[in-house]
C-alpha cells in the first residue's frame, strides 16, 4: 500500500470548519475544564480507559498543541455547538504510522453526554470525512470501534463507512472493529460532486492556514514513523492517537 500522505504542519493555529450547528476548531490550552464533562464521565468512557484526571486532561491537550498540530498539521478539533458557544467533545483525525503494518489516518470523535442524541457526532463526523477525502483528497480513512458500542457503529455506519476486519491492540483484551471509507474519485471529482450536491459536504465551511487549505503535502517516512502517535488510545500509547474510535457518543 502506498504511504499515506501527511500534510506539512500549519504555521499558525487558524482552523475552522463550520456545519450549519456545529463549529470545529484547534484545541486551546484554557479548553481543559469543559473536556472534564468529556474525560471524566464514566458513561462517556465506558468503551475507553475509563475516567480520566485533570491532570492527564491537560496533558492530553499539551500533546495536541505541542506535538499533533505542529507535527502534522492535523489532530482532534474541540467541537463547539454553534448556538451556546460551549464545547461539547472533539472530532479529527489521528495519525497512526504503524496499524497493523500499514500507516494509517483514523477519524475520531467523543462528545459529552448532554450533546448525545442531537446529530451532532454524526454532523461532525461527516465534516471531516468531507474536508478530508474532498478538500484534501485523502483516499482513505478508518474508525476502530469497540463492537460492543453500536452507538459508534451506526454513526460510521451513518457516514458511509464499512466494517472491513478486526485488529487487536496492544494492551487490549479483544479486538476491535476496523471501519473504513476509500475515496473512490479522483480529487477534483470528489469537488465537482460537492458542487452538485451541497449535503455531500454537510453544508460545511472552512477556514483554514495557507499550509491546510486543500493540500496535502509528502513527509519524511522516517521522521513521521519516529514521531509515533506520540501523544495523540491509552495514557500507555496518549502517546498513540488517544480512543479516536471507540467512544461515539448517540447522534
Amino acid at each position: 500500500m502506498a504511504p499515506i500522505s501527511v500534510p506539512q504542519p500549519l504555521n499558525d493555529s487558524m482552523f475552522l470548519l463550520t456545519t450549519e450547528r456545529l463549529i470545529l476548531r484547534h484545541f486551546q490550552s484554557l479548553d481543559s475544564e469543559p473536556l472534564v464533562r468529556v474525560f471524566g464521565d464514566p458513561e462517556v468512557m465506558c468503551f475507553g480507559d475509563g475516567v480520566q484526571t485533570q491532570e492527564w486532561i491537560r496533558a492530553w491537550l499539551r500533546t495536541c498543541l505541542d506535538r499533533c498540530y505542529p507535527s502534522w498539521g492535523f489532530g482532534p478539533y474541540a467541537v463547539v455547538e454553534r448556538l451556546s458557544q460551549d464545547l461539547v467533545g472533539y472530532c479529527g483525525r489521528f495519525f497512526f504510522p504503524d496499524l497493523a503494518g500499514q500507516p494509517e489516518i483514523e477519524l475520531g470523535y467523543r462528545l459529552a453526554r448532554a450533546a448525545w442524541g442531537q446529530g451532532y457526532a454524526t454532523e461532525a463526523a461527516g465534516a471531516v470525512r468531507d474536508y478530508a477525502l474532498i478538500t484534501l483528497g485523502l483516499k482513505r480513512l478508518i474508525s476502530m470501534i469497540d463492537p460492543a458500542n453500536l452507538a459508534s457503529i451506526r454513526i460510521a455506519e451513518k457516514i458511509d463507512m464499512k466494517y472491513e476486519k478486526e485488529i487487536l491492540l496492544e494492551g487490549y483484551s479483544h479486538p476491535d472493529h476496523v471501519y473504513v471509507i476509500n475515496s473512490p474519485f479522483p480529487l477534483q471529482q470528489h469537488r465537482q460532486r460537492a458542487q452538485d450536491n451541497p449535503k455531500i459536504h454537510g453544508r460545511a465551511r472552512i477556514k483554514l492556514g495557507d499550509h491546510d487549505r486543500g493540500q496535502e503535502h509528502g513527509r519524511d517516512d522516517q521522521r513521521i514513523a519516529g514521531l509515533g502517535a506520540d501523544g495523540c488510545r491509552a495514557q500507555a500509547l496518549l502517546h498513540q492517537a488517544v480512543i479516536v474510535g471507540d467512544v461515539q457518543p448517540q447522534g
